[in-house]
């Protein structure tokens, strides 16, 4: 679900209100620089397992603050002059969120290939504006 028209004290409200019914709750505040910058899906080299911040256990409330989300670009992995490769995983990053908003799977990216898990996360996005994420919209009264 996203609730948005939402003000920075009303999501600290919310976020607070379902930390105190809620056994496991993850804030994540998302922006596009963050989502370019910060990886949020699991990743593996091919020895490890790197967890992602999004990686979180089923049953979790996720509530994602979008209040800093500003117009610009995703950028994609991949090869670039201008930005090392580590920085280019804004559509990951979104990919990531929607597979748990959409299909309630949770995804792990290995060098060849990716696979998901079924998950229960319940996800909840508060900002300014309606989501990028694909969630159902709801406007405050």
């Amino acid at each position: 679900m996203n609730i948005y028209s939402t003000s920075p004290e009303i999501i600290n409200k919310i976020t607070a209100f379902i930390r105190s019914i809620s056994p496991a709750v993850a804030l994540e505040s998302i922006s596009i620089n963050s989502l370019n910058s910060q990886r949020i899906y699991p990743q593996s080299d091919g020895d490890k397992l790197s967890a992602g911040r999004g990686q979180v256990v089923s049953r979790t409330s996720l509530i994602i603050d979008e209040s800093k989300m500003q117009e610009g670009k995703l950028l994609e992995t991949g090869i670039s002059p201008n930005q090392p490769q580590e920085l280019k995983i804004g559509i990951r990053n979104l990919r990531f969120l929607s597979r748990i908003a959409v299909a309630q799977k949770l995804s792990f990216e290995f060098p060849y290939h990716e696979f998901e898990i079924d998950t229960d996360i319940s996800m909840l996005v508060l900002g300014d504006s309606k989501t990028i994420l694909p969630v159902i919209p709801t406007e405050p009264s």
